[in-house]
């Protein structure tokens, strides 16, 4: 993940890395987190001035296709979703953005 600033096209910190194929990225609106879904099985968290790892979640059975930071800046969604030969799973989840436990939990969707 490479930040940029528009105007004079320069990189914004160091290059975010990961290990497996990001699928999905968003940045909260006050520009303070980063978050990133992978085929990994993870959600990260990242910090935005520093580019630090905050907290992985890593609870998912499959590749997590988005993710979504709620409008006030406190929640993560996220969406796997995984094709079996007879049925199609989804599954959503919703983590405090600086976690302490799993919010909510949707599966078999």
């Amino acid at each position: 993940i490479r930040r940029w600033k528009i105007e004079n096209q320069q990189q914004q910190g160091p290059t975010i890395r990961r290990g497996a194929t990001i699928r999905s990225v968003v940045v909260s609106q006050d520009g303070r987190w980063i978050v990133s879904g992978d085929d990994g099985n993870r959600v990260t968290v990242w910090n935005a001035a520093t580019h630090k790892k905050v907290h992985e979640f890593t609870e998912y059975s499959s590749g997590v296709m988005a993710v979504d930071i709620s409008s006030d800046c406190t929640k993560v969604v996220a969406v796997t979703f995984r094709n079996n030969p007879s049925t199609t799973d989804v599954t959503i989840r919703i983590h405090d953005i600086t976690p302490s436990e799993n919010c909510v939990g949707l599966g078999g969707l």
